[in-house]
């Protein structure tokens, strides 16, 4: 009788791994969070880019709230790639405290996008959008003191991760607070009242990203479950199609007659390497 033998045996990792043996051991769980940075800051600079042609201040402020949604969503799936692969806990601290305060900004993009895409029809967004700023500024202190995370880490198979701080509590209740319930029902009024494909697709996008969000609150309760936020460029993919259809990105003015896609497929290979 032969016995069967796995098609790829994958070595364990030992007791005290270099860097760069804990780095390719860790890749595959960096690659998702690696290719939302990729593609976020690449929409980003295609929103921002393209600011002054809008024709409208509400496609103006359309574009750009999606280029801040897409700079912060690109630095999570940067963060996130690096607790991946980055063993040195010195050098992890140090990418979080340069780099986290534009994660911070999640909450307040989320918000100012959903806020300009239902045409600043609802006070409540607002007023949460407000909030959102104030808790930012929180964190923002946190992080300036040096205090925003605790010192300890979680140790979990795809990565290290740190425990937020009080400055972050804030922070955190209110996000779980939009995407557990409030950002859900404005979508879904909004959805109802629009008729234009590309707003719907927008509506959706932004859907799944609160539900990829969401996915993240186990890890931050400290169970091991995978965060989906690595998975982020799903969504960006889907809001950034809406948007192309709402025009205010000409993606096909952008990326052909102007020799843009030359220049758009070149920064993400600099980015990706």
């Amino acid at each position: 009788m032969f016995e069967s033998q796995p098609l790829l045996e994958v070595p364990a990792l030992s007791a005290d791994p270099t860097w760069a043996e804990y780095f390719w051991h860790q890749l595959p769980y960096a690659i998702p969070g690696a290719i939302t940075a990729v593609v976020g800051l690449a929409l980003m600079g295609l929103a921002f880019l393209r600011v002054r042609d809008q024709k409208t201040e509400h496609l103006k402020s359309q574009c750009r709230w999606f280029g801040l949604l897409c700079l912060s969503l690109g630095s999570l799936g940067f963060i996130l790639a690096a607790r991946a692969v980055v063993y040195d806990r010195v050098l992890l601290r140090l990418i979080h405290d340069w780099v986290y305060v534009f994660v911070l900004l999640l909450v307040p993009a989320t918000t100012g996008f959903i806020h300009a895409v239902t045409r600043r029809e609802f006070r409540i967004v607002a007023i949460f959008e407000i909030a959102s700023w104030l808790v930012f500024g929180v964190a923002v202190v946190g992080l300036v003191r040096g205090e925003v995370f605790e010192p300890s880490w979680t140790v979990f198979s795809f990565g290290l991760y740190p425990k937020g701080s009080v400055y972050l509590k804030p922070w955190f209740v209110l996000s779980m607070l939009g995407i557990a319930g409030f950002f859900p029902y404005v979508l879904w009024k909004s959805y109802r009242k629009v008729e234009d494909q590309g707003h719907r697709v927008i509506i959706i996008g932004v859907y799944l990203t609160v539900f990829l969000i969401f996915t993240n609150l186990p890890i931050m309760l400290g169970f091991p479950v995978f965060p989906g936020g690595n998975f982020m460029f799903l969504s960006l993919f889907v809001i950034a199609w809406g948007v192309f259809r709402e025009d205010f990105l000409d993606a096909n003015d952008l990326l052909f007659d102007k020799n843009g896609f030359f220049y758009f497929f070149a920064g993400l290979i600099s980015i990706g390497f």
